[in-house]
């Protein structure tokens, strides 16, 4: 574990004196191919797994640690985000007044801290877009509102036309009431 931990620092090393992008090593292989490295690594003596290994927990790591500085930036920036909106800064808002006034606040600071002042200016940037972009869908949705209440109510379309099995339905209970109405009659002369 602790030659593993030397090479990975070796290579590491050995990466950034010939100025390389370690994202964009594929294999042991491609960086042997690099001017002067595959002399110094055979220098070191080191079995080519080993070099592989440690290369590979290199790679691993520098994608581990842009993972969580993107995810602090992300946190940042939704800060911010909460912040401007808390404050009820609008669409009509301006970087520079604003700026002026955040400045001191540690949510800007912190920001700036992790990304800089550009990155801070372009995610209020974005911010003013996204409330500019609300206000706008808001403005449609209440001016459409408006117009249908403006509109005259559309006249209610005549009743349909009843069925004839429907009439009939109809007419068979007028007769069957009937037809009780009239047995409770003849019932009443009877009894009297």
């Amino acid at each position: 574990a602790d030659r593993l931990r030397d090479l990975r620092e070796k290579l590491k090393q050995l990466i950034k004196s010939k100025d390389l992008d370690a994202a964009t090593i594929e294999s042991m292989e491609e960086l042997r191919k690099v001017e002067g490295v595959a002399e110094t690594l055979d220098r070191w003596g080191m079995s080519p797994v080993y070099e592989e290994t440690a290369l590979s927990e290199y790679k691993q790591r520098l994608r581990e640690r842009a993972q969580r500085e993107l995810r602090k930036r992300e946190r940042a920036k939704d800060d911010l985000w909460a912040f401007l909106k808390r404050k009820e800064y609008g669409s009509s808002s301006t970087w520079e007044a604003t700026k002026a006034e955040i400045c001191r606040r540690s949510v800007f600071r912190d920001f700036e801290a992790i990304a800089g002042e550009e990155e801070v200016k372009m995610a209020f940037d974005e911010y003013i877009a996204h409330r500019k972009e609300k206000e706008r869908k808001r403005s449609r949705r209440v001016s459409g509102v408006s117009e249908e209440l403006s509109k005259p109510p559309a006249p209610l379309p005549p009743p349909p036309p009843p069925s004839e099995a429907l009439n009939e339905k109809v007419e068979l209970e007028k007769l069957a009431a009937v037809e009780r109405r009239r047995q409770e009659i003849l019932a009443k002369l009877k009894d009297a």
